[in-house]
């Protein structure tokens, strides 16, 4: 599985937590985005990503069959449910479906919002309330992992 995040350009120059961004999914055949789309989809690209986290951890810790990630400030969904043994459907309306073992899916996930945040997250101001956000979304998914 494919999932990647990026940041849109900001006005000022600097990072905020409710800055907008994109993010991409899928596997080596097909490639679903949150860019170019109408209406635009955009989304408020580090509190996506908590609300990701934090969602996709009490979903396979909790004996729920379906969790839905709307991503914030926009329309951009995903729908991950529970399958035959330990694997996890991905659906994004009609355009894409992947079965993928549960572990392979908790380490994607981990490591694309890892990445973004080393990137991008790092250079959020210690007083952007976002940035402790996130980093604790991170710590406390490591403890699935």
């Amino acid at each position: 599985m494919i999932l990647r995040f990026s940041l849109s350009e900001s006005k000022d120059n600097e990072i905020s937590g409710y800055d907008l961004g994109h993010m991409e999914i899928g596997n080596d055949t097909v490639l679903i985005t949150s860019a170019n789309r109408k209406p635009n989809q955009a989304m408020m690209i580090f509190v996506s990503i908590v609300s990701l986290l934090d969602g996709i951890r009490k979903f396979t810790k909790k004996k729920t069959k379906s969790f839905k990630f709307v991503a914030a400030d926009s329309s951009f969904t995903i729908n991950f449910l529970k399958s035959k043994k330990s694997n996890i459907c991905i659906s994004i309306g009609n355009e894409f479906e992947e079965i993928i073992p549960e572990g392979d899916l908790i380490k994607c996930i981990y490591d694309a919002c890892s990445q973004f945040y080393s990137i991008w997250g790092k250079q959020l101001p210690d007083s952007d309330p976002v940035k402790e956000d996130m980093e604790m979304a991170l710590s406390d998914f490591n403890d699935i992992l």
